[in-house]
């Protein structure tokens, strides 16, 4: 899970975004306790191993997106205690939501919440959580980002990004959350059946962060 580092200031489409970079996430040593205030989650490690486990370590190749191998690098969200994810859901001029932002929601949780508490057997508490229970509007219409398939983060990623938190930021504090999910409504973009939108920008350190 790629990191925010913290406060930043001013099918139709398949579209679970992982923002921290576009993919704002974070990555710390495991545990369950929440944040102190000012502290970070990102870490060079994800917890302190022992010398006759180096062999058996899988390192990450540095130049392969979502590449993370052990030790878990900087730029992670933990994959084990307590993880709380802010989850906005957006939409666009030229493609307004469709009934209720909370429905977007429930089409993912809590499965994927289930489905991290399974896979991780009991250690991960993936916590979703939604403040903006409304539809976030983009200031510009989804056309106007020029996004679709294979499209690299720059422009037009991120200006959605900019966007996105400078909609979000008067009415949430990111430094209560450790991960943000971007739910986009449905009717944006192409159709589900033709092309998947849905996209992670991990270890990208020119991406904005929150």
């Amino acid at each position: 899970m790629p990191w925010t580092s913290r406060r930043i200031r001013p099918r139709r489409v398949a579209a679970l975004v992982s923002v921290t970079a576009l993919t704002l996430a974070v990555s710390t040593s495991a545990g369950t306790e929440r944040l102190a205030p000012g502290a970070t989650t990102a870490g060079p490690i994800a917890v302190a191993r022992s010398d006759t486990q180096g062999a058996c370590l899988i390192s990450g190749g540095p130049a392969v997106q979502m590449s993370e191998g052990l030790p878990t690098p900087g730029g992670y969200s933990r994959s084990t205690g307590t993880v709380h994810a802010l989850t906005l859901m957006i939409d666009f001029s030229d493609a307004p939501g469709s009934g209720p932002a909370l429905d977007r929601f429930r089409e993912f949780f809590p499965q994927t919440q289930d489905w991290f508490r399974t896979s991780s057997y009991g250690r991960l508490d993936y916590r979703p959580e939604a403040p903006i229970t409304d539809w976030l509007r983009m200031p510009k219409s989804f056309r106007a980002y020029g996004i679709e398939r294979g499209a690299p983060f720059d422009p037009g990623y991120r200006r959605l990004v900019q966007d996105i938190v400078a909609a979000a930021d008067p009415r949430v504090d990111f430094r209560s959350y450790d991960f943000l999910n971007v739910l986009v409504t449905p009717n944006a973009g192409p159709s589900a059946l033709d092309t998947v939108l849905s996209v992670s920008f991990a270890g990208n350190p020119d991406a904005p962060v929150a």
